[in-house]
């Protein structure tokens, strides 16, 4: 069961650590996301909706599906990798199943 918690240590909070990822990343463009990927020390992950893409309670629910397909499929990523998740405004209105294949897609790409 511990595989798929997301504990705190596992998470990018700091405005630091989102610009040293954004200035040294890589970057992997899909149709509902675009994800920044940094190979560190240990996984962890952060996830940005910008408000244009709607109000509070789209943007909460776009980041709860975000942190759930992340937690469900981090056992998958090989590497530790530090990843950082920015939602496009294609996402909305998407079904977990679909932004989760998306998701997939890119970590066979990192493999």
């Amino acid at each position: 069961m511990k595989e798929y918690s997301f504990p705190k240590e596992e998470r990018i909070i700091k405005k630091r650590q989102f610009e040293e990822i954004f200035k040294n990343a890589k970057k992997y463009i899909s149709p509902y996301f675009i994800i920044y990927y940094l190979s560190k020390e240990q996984k962890r992950a952060g996830f940005i909706v910008k408000k244009t893409i709607g109000n509070a309670v789209l943007r909460n629910r776009i980041k709860r599906v975000l942190r759930e397909v992340y937690r469900l499929n981090k056992k998958g990523i090989e590497k530790n990798i530090e990843i950082i998740i920015v939602a496009k405004r294609e996402i909305i209105g998407k079904e977990y199943k679909e932004v989760e294949k998306a998701f997939q897609k890119w970590i066979e790409y990192v493999k």
